[in-house]
């Protein structure tokens, strides 16, 4: 769906950035198209995280479009219909959100007797949370992915002091709805660069030891384009790394 929003939203670059009433007027005075997309249907095609529900309102938005931004509106509108398709039949990156009732498969630890120096029988593997400082920007952030922001957040602190704890507590705000991501196998960097392509809207991206993935290029570069990418916004939440 990526790919889909990206075009529309290039053209609507290239066509000047019309207003919403001007893309309608330009659509109503068309009586050849088969789409009859709404001012809202047209916002929706334009910003919106989901895939436009009717084919045929796209292609409207996309001709107009490439009129005003002089393209070739049949080669577009042949892209965009395409696009559409793919979109749809596209299966989403992740596991719902729901579905991660087990901390420790996103590798949180385990809880750790302080004067043993190991993990204790005795303890709960999950003891009760104990919020701090950075609770509170971490749900600001998660706040303002769910009103369709990206968000970056990134935990820096030694070995087990709650960052991924924290990160857990976090994105279980988010509502239902939400996917995550946990690319690991084959090797962290492998498994990020193999399906970062395809992150989609409402995603949490869980990157633990953030280090074995930001030291490739390709993964820096996708992550950093998620806070200017309005059309798709998903969270993308780094447990993050000793330092």
């Amino acid at each position: 769906m990526r790919e889909l929003k990206c075009a529309l939203y290039e053209s609507y670059l290239a066509a000047g950035a019309p207003t919403l009433d001007d893309i309608a007027a330009d659509i109503a005075e068309d009586g050849e198209l088969e789409g009859a997309p709404s001012r809202d249907t047209i916002r929706r095609c334009l910003s919106s995280s989901d895939v436009p529900g009717q084919q045929a309102d796209a292609a409207a938005v996309a001709i107009v479009l490439a009129r005003r931004a002089a393209w070739n509106e049949e080669e577009f509108a042949l892209l965009i219909r395409s696009l559409w398709v793919k979109a749809r039949m596209a299966a989403p990156l992740g596991q719902p959100l729901d579905t991660f009732t087990d901390p420790f498969a996103l590798e949180v630890h385990r809880a750790i007797d302080s004067s043993a120096g190991a993990f204790s029988e005795e303890l709960p593997p999950l003891p009760e949370y104990v919020e701090r400082d950075h609770d509170e920007e971490l749900r600001q952030k998660v706040a303002r992915a769910v009103k369709g922001i990206s968000t970056l957040a990134v935990l820096i602190g030694g070995s087990s002091t709650g960052k991924t704890r924290a990160c857990w507590e976090a994105v279980h705000t988010l509502p239902e709805g939400w996917r995550l991501w946990h690319p690991i196998v084959p090797g962290r960097a492998e498994a990020a660069l193999t399906g970062i392509g395809g992150i989609g809207p409402r995603a949490v991206v869980w990157l633990n030891d953030t280090q074995h993935y930001l030291n490739t290029a390709v993964v820096r570069s996708a992550l950093s384009s998620f806070s200017s990418r309005a059309a798709v916004p998903p969270v993308v939440v780094v447990p993050g790394r000793e330092g």
